[in-house]
C-alpha cells in the first residue's frame, strides 16, 4: 500500500453517455512504444470517507475511466454491505497528468462501509488492452488475463485498533501516518474526531499556518522546528469545536523528527497554545516539547506525541522550506505562514486537503 504524491495539474472526469469533457489535451503517443501488457493496480488506499486511490502500472485511457466504469456502493436499505440492495453514490474522479493515478471520492458517512468496483471490461490502458483486476489482498491485481474487474469492501478497522492508520493530503504531497493509540488513546481519538468531520469543521481545507522557525526574529534560544496546522481556513477562520473531542493527554512517546503532536499546555516561551484541534509536524527532534520531561517545568507541559509519518517526508519538507508571509487565524496572528506568491499577488497557503483515517480493505468473496 504506497502514498505518492499527486501533480497538481490533474484530468477531471465528467463523463456520461452523451457527453464527456477533459481539461486536458495530450499529443498523440507513439504506439510503437507502448507496453504490451494488461494494466494492473499496483497499490492503492481506501479512506474511511469514500475516498479511493488507485496506481496503475501504466497509462490509462482516459475514455474508458468514468461513472460507467467506476462504481463506489454503500448500504441500501437491508443495512447490509455487497447485496443486491446496495446503493451505488454519485462520485468524482481526477486522474493524474501521468494517467496512472486514479482518485474517486464518493459521500461515505465516516465509518460506513462501502464497496467499490472497477470493469475491466470497459477499462483499458492507452496501449488498447483492458484491465487486468482481479483483487488480490497483497501485490498487483489481476490473474494473467485482461478483462478481470478490480473489487473490495472497505471497512473500519476495528481489529488493529492500538495503530491505526491515518493519511494526509496536502497542496504539497500526501503523507501516510501510523497512529499511537496504545500509548495515547484519547489524543488519537481527539485526531480522528477532527478527521472524521471532513470540511465540516474539521481538518479539511485547514491550512500549515506556522512555521515555528520564522515567528522568532532574534530568540534567545534556537525555536523548536515545527509546522503548526488544523487550526486555520486560509481566510482566517478558525474552527470550531463541535461535539465533544476527547481530553489530550500527556503521552511517553518523545517528540521526533517526522512525529505529529497535539499540545498539552504551552510549548513556546511565548506561551503560545494550540487549539484542542491543531496538531504539529516535528521537523526536527524536539524531545524538549515533550510533556513532564524533567527539562521544563511541570506548568509548560508541552506536546504529546501521538503518530509517526511513515511514508516520505518530502511534502513536509517542501511545505517547511516555502517563504513565509504573515497570517491572521481568528484574532492570533502570525508571522511564518508557508505560502505560495502568484503573479497577482495571491497568497496560497500550504493546505490540508483532506484528512482521513485508512479503512481496511477485503475481499467481496
Amino acid at each position: 500500500m504506497g502514498v505518492n504524491r499527486i501533480s497538481r495539474r490533474v484530468i477531471k472526469i465528467n463523463k456520461s453517455e452523451s457527453s464527456f469533457k477533459a481539461s486536458v489535451f495530450e499529443h498523440l503517443e507513439n504506439r510503437a512504444l507502448l507496453s504490451t501488457a494488461a494494466p494492473v493496480i499496483t497499490s492503492f488506499t481506501a479512506d474511511n470517507r469514500g475516498q479511493v486511490i488507485l496506481h496503475f502500472s501504466q497509462k490509462m485511457d482516459i475514455h474508458t475511466i468514468g461513472r460507467g466504469s467506476v462504481h463506489i456502493l454503500g448500504v441500501g436499505a437491508d443495512g447490509q454491505i455487497n447485496t443486491a440492495d446496495d446503493a451505488a453514490l454519485t462520485i468524482s474522479m481526477e486522474l493524474s497528468a501521468d494517467g496512472k493515478t486514479l482518485i474517486a471520492t464518493a459521500p461515505v458517512a465516516a465509518d460506513a462501509n462501502y464497496r467499490v468496483k472497477l470493469s475491466g471490461s470497459i477499462i483499458k490502458g492507452i496501449n488498447g488492452i483492458n484491465l487486468d483486476g482481479e483483487f488480490n489482498a497483497s501485490g498487483n491485481s489481476g490473474n494473467g488475463v485482461a478483462g478481470g474487474d478490480f473489487q473490495f469492501r472497505a471497512k473500519r478497522s476495528t481489529g488493529i485498533t492500538t495503530h491505526p492508520l491515518a493519511i494526509i493530503r496536502t497542496t504539497e504531497g500526501d503523507m501516510l501516518v501510523q497512529l499511537r493509540a496504545d500509548a495515547a488513546p484519547n489524543t488519537v481519538a481527539n485526531f480522528k474526531h477532527y478527521a472524521d468531520l471532513g470540511s465540516n469543521n474539521g481538518y479539511d481545507g485547514t491550512i500549515i499556518h506556522r512555521n515555528n522557525v520564522a515567528e522568532f526574529t532574534a530568540p534567545a534560544v534556537p525555536p523548536y522546528t515545527f509546522l503548526g496546522a488544523g487550526q486555520y481556513l486560509s481566510t482566517g477562520t478558525q474552527i470550531t469545536q463541535l461535539g465533544s473531542p476527547p481530553t489530550v493527554e500527556r503521552s511517553t512517546l518523545h517528540n521526533n523528527r517526522g512525529t505529529i503532536a497535539t499540545a498539552t499546555g504551552p510549548i513556546s516561551s511565548n506561551n503560545t497554545n494550540l487549539e484542542p484541534s491543531g496538531f504539529i509536524f516535528n521537523i526536527t527532534q524536539n524531545n524538549e516539547i515533550d510533556p513532564n520531561n524533567g527539562i521544563r517545568g511541570t506548568s509548560q507541559v508541552g506536546a504529546t506525541a501521538f503518530g509517526t509519518i511513515i511514508s516520505s517526508l518530502d511534502p513536509l519538507l517542501k511545505a517547511f522550506k516555502l517563504p513565509t508571509t504573515a497570517f491572521t487565524g481568528g484574532s492570533t496572528s502570525f508571522k511564518g505562514a508557508p505560502s505560495i506568491t502568484e503573479f497577482d499577488g495571491s497568497k496560497i497557503r500550504v493546505t490540508l486537503t483532506r484528512v482521513a483515517m485508512l479503512d481496511r480493505v477485503v475481499s467481496l468473496t
